[in-house]
């Protein structure tokens, strides 16, 4: 038997041998070429060149780090509802504020972010520009942007970012009681694809989103309702607090921080991202008594002694509301960037047409029928159907009846006023704001008598224009 040691076969086996060498080289030449090849087509594409992060060439630190921050958010609808008691508590139809992103509001991420991410990123391959996808890993990684929350409180003006400085009913400020987070996370891919997807090609400032529709059912929509009626007193002193130091904000909190803590651009307590809001209050007029003056039974032999008998009588000419009623309508806003300090450019109307005066439901048959509407309204139907879309975000119609006509609400759910009587009726409340009502405050001094008439309280809603 011959073998490979035999003449023929060994030449037969260094003739494979040599073979098989030259084989081996060029797979493993031809691998070397294709890893050469591979790294040689994605030059130019990495996200990040080597000198971005000496520790992590890789990495996305150094870009990371110098990310802006990247969002600017705001309410375009603001609610004020001067009721107060404590049976409101439990009523789905009261609050103090409402405020939401209908129209011209919502969250953006900014042209500035984009800019930056664009000019920093380089396109992974085989795409040719920065896609959207880097551009929300860029934004989730940030350091600046990452765990952002928008949150809803009403702060001191000087200490914007810490917990302390949020007004609380208690000890320590509550989320879901004296402050509100709204949608979800932003750099979570269901709210932030709708800011960055949307407008990849966007070369001005992107719009406000309003509404994301990935985002779970509550958490879709900018929408707050906030509570601080439980008296008199307390809607008197929150009304005070906004002349001197108090804002409606709406900032970024990191989730990471603490709840209630709003990031800012610096360790100082005076800044925070997000925007302000500074409300302005008024001893204002309301439009129904333009055309409706509250008539009372004066006859004391009448059985409806003391009773409204209508709404609408001889209108006033130019009268004034009297002095020593309550401030108790919103009558301005001013927006701020609470970053710089800086007053908003944008304008914000508290038209008085939706100024709206609360009709006890007793009342309702006389001072704020219910049908009005189905025949005045056509007078003007564009601009009345514009003032209902208004009113009825905050004021659902199944919580509320309005009458646009007379410009009065009435709520559904419950009487907004108190139930002490007088003489084994309810004290009246007084809808002529040119009269004098009675306020249980201290430090009001009325010229003869107290007025046995508690004052009247009014819904206003504001809005922000484009």
């Amino acid at each position: 038997m011959l073998s490979y040691f035999d003449g023929g076969g060994l030449l037969e086996y260094i003739s494979k041998l040599k073979l098989g060498q030259r084989a081996f080289v060029a797979i493993v030449m031809g691998g070397g070429l294709l890893m050469l090849f591979q790294n040689c087509g994605k030059a130019g594409f990495d996200s990040v060149a080597a000198s971005d992060s000496d520790s992590n060439p890789n990495g996305l630190t150094a870009i990371e780090n110098g990310v802006p921050f990247a969002f600017k958010m705001t309410f375009d609808t603001i609610a004020y509802n001067s009721s107060f008691g404590t049976s409101l508590a439990a009523r789905a139809s009261q609050f103090t504020f409402r405020a939401g992103a209908y129209s011209t509001g919502g969250v953006r991420v900014t042209r500035e972010f984009f800019d930056y991410g664009k000019a920093k990123l380089k396109p992974t391959y085989p795409n040719e520009t920065v896609t959207a996808g880097q551009l929300k890993d860029l934004l989730a990684g940030s350091a600046a942007n990452k765990n952002s929350q928008l949150q809803f409180a009403i702060r001191q003006q000087s200490n914007l970012k810490d917990t302390d400085g949020i007004y609380r009913t208690g000890a320590a400020a509550l989320v879901g009681i004296d402050f509100y987070n709204t949608l979800g996370p932003l750099t979570d891919e269901r709210w932030a694809d709708p800011m960055i997807g949307n407008f990849m090609k966007t070369t001005s400032e992107p719009d406000f989103v309003k509404y994301f529709v990935m985002g779970p059912r509550g958490y879709r929509g900018m929408e707050i309702s906030h509570s601080w009626n439980a008296s008199e007193g307390l809607a008197q002193s929150v009304r005070n607090e906004f002349r001197t130091n108090a804002i409606m904000t709406l900032t970024v909190e990191d989730s990471t921080m603490g709840a209630g803590i709003a990031k800012g651009p610096s360790e100082e307590i005076t800044k925070a991202y997000g925007t302000g809001y500074l409300l302005g209050f008024g001893v204002e007029l309301p439009p129904y008594l333009e055309s409706c003056v509250p008539v009372m039974d004066a006859n004391p032999a009448s059985p409806t002694f003391g009773q409204y008998l209508s709404g609408c009588g001889t209108p006033y000419v130019n009268p004034a509301p009297n002095s020593l009623n309550p401030d108790n309508i919103l009558s301005s806003i001013q927006e701020v960037d609470l970053a710089t300090g800086v007053p908003s450019s944008a304008v914000w109307v508290c038209d008085k047409k939706l100024r709206l005066m609360i009709v006890r439901p007793a009342d309702q048959p006389t001072m704020c029928p219910k049908g009005e509407d189905l025949v005045t309204g056509a007078r003007n139907l564009s601009g009345y159907f514009a003032d209902l879309e208004q009113i009825r975000r905050v004021l659902p119609a199944e919580q509320w009846d309005i009458n646009l006509t007379r410009r009065c609400v009435v709520p559904k759910d419950g009487d907004n006023y108190s139930q002490e009587k007088l003489n084994n009726k309810l004290v009246q409340v007084q809808y002529d704001s040119t009269k004098t009502c009675f306020q249980a405050l201290e430090g009001i001094t009325y010229p003869t008598i107290s007025p046995a008439e508690i004052c009247a309280q009014y819904i206003s809603v504001c809005t922000r224009q484009e």
